[in-house]
């Protein structure tokens, strides 16, 4: 499942809804066992094994969820490292119910229908928010389309909630409803923005740039 020398994100505190991560890089694994070196040395000192946490790493096109527990520090001559024991199976955490990548400070857009090129507030494998003018209704089907990366991605979606915002903007949650798979779809197009998205916020909240 982990390869050696990739770079996972570790929560310290599972339960707390405040998402601070640190960045550690994979020595190896033995079946449910792994050993890691935090790339901040400091982080040792808040770990008090046995220490429950939560690996967040890439897994194919996703990111996914591992609960752990270090179970031991071992201090070498030139490190100290951390001995973890896998706890359960893999959990998504891309989905908009768990992790949705905020996109304001990205500058991501989006064109509704060829009438109104919008904000897009919040993005995820699935579906996304955007802000606009337009008057929208409930379940209405509105086709989108992104360009990203030199790509051009469209689709259908449908407007799942409506939220009144301040100026004559109202917030859309949007759901991909297309049933297309090619490269151009809007679904494989969100899979992937989201998932760069996500793996820069990761970056920035475990302190790196």
């Amino acid at each position: 499942m982990f390869k050696p020398n990739e770079i996972v994100h570790v929560q310290i505190d599972p339960g707390n809804t405040n998402r601070t991560l640190h960045a550690a890089r994979i020595l190896e694994q033995t079946d449910n066992q792994i050993t890691i070196i935090f790339l901040n040395s400091g982080i040792y000192d808040i770990i008090a094994p046995p220490h429950e946490v939560a690996i967040f790493f890439k897994d194919g096109n996703k990111f996914v969820r591992q609960n752990a527990i270090i179970d031991s520090i071992i201090d070498t001559s030139k490190s100290r490292l951390a001995s973890c024991h896998l706890q359960g199976e893999v959990e998504p955490a891309e989905s908009r119910e768990c992790f949705r990548a905020i996109t304001v400070l990205t500058d991501l857009k989006a064109h509704l229908d060829n009438r109104d090129l919008c904000d897009i507030l919040d993005i995820s494998a699935s579906g996304m928010a955007v802000k606009s003018k337009l008057v929208l209704y409930q379940n209405q089907k509105i086709d989108i389309k992104i360009e990203y990366e030199g790509e051009i991605y469209h689709g259908p979606t449908r407007i799942r909630n409506i939220r009144k915002m301040a100026k004559g903007y109202y917030r859309y949650g949007m759901v991909c409803c297309e049933k297309r798979s090619d490269k151009t779809c809007l679904m494989k197009g969100l899979t992937q923005i989201s998932m760069n998205i996500q793996r820069e916020q990761l970056k920035r909240l475990a302190g790196q740039h």
